[in-house]
């Protein structure tokens, strides 16, 4: 018996529970935004496709500097051909009055033909100066020098 009377005291619980702001009997529904207008549409559709345009240019630029980066550094530089024997002793002649008075009797007893030559083709390189002459002949020489990439 007493239980039956304990449920006719007891309020409503829903009742009881609304009254004090605990629980909200309907959840709203979250609201859909509407879609932007023709006007806003159009002038994000351009604003997308200009910052589009601008990445392309950065990412082509990035790949034009990649592909000039890849390729082995070349080095460029002169080889002399002698044609006839006078010809050494005009490299020989340029040699002494560039370097060869500054050195010591035995620094140039020691020196030989090829390394004045060497030093002629280095000389035209660096300076531009050539010897003109008919018994000498300058070829341009380009070596391609692979470094690793760091």
């Amino acid at each position: 018996m007493l239980k039956n009377s304990y449920k006719k005291m007891r309020p409503n619980k829903k009742r009881w529970m609304m009254k004090k702001g605990n629980v909200k009997l309907k959840t709203r529904k979250k609201s859909i935004p509407k879609p932007p207008s023709r006007k806003l549409r159009k002038k994000l559709k351009s604003m997308l496709k200009k910052q589009g345009d601008a990445t392309m240019v950065m990412f082509e630029q990035e790949a034009a500097t990649a592909e000039i980066d890849n390729r082995p550094e070349a080095r460029q530089g002169y080889e002399i051909t002698v044609l006839h024997p006078v010809g050494f002793t005009e490299i020989f002649a340029m040699w002494f009055e560039k370097e060869g008075k500054n050195l010591p009797i035995d620094k140039i007893g020691n020196t030989k033909l090829d390394q004045m030559k060497a030093w002629a083709e280095k000389h035209a390189f660096k300076t531009g100066t050539k010897i003109e002459s008919k018994f000498i002949k300058y070829e341009e020489s380009f070596k391609a020098v692979n470094r690793k990439a760091k």
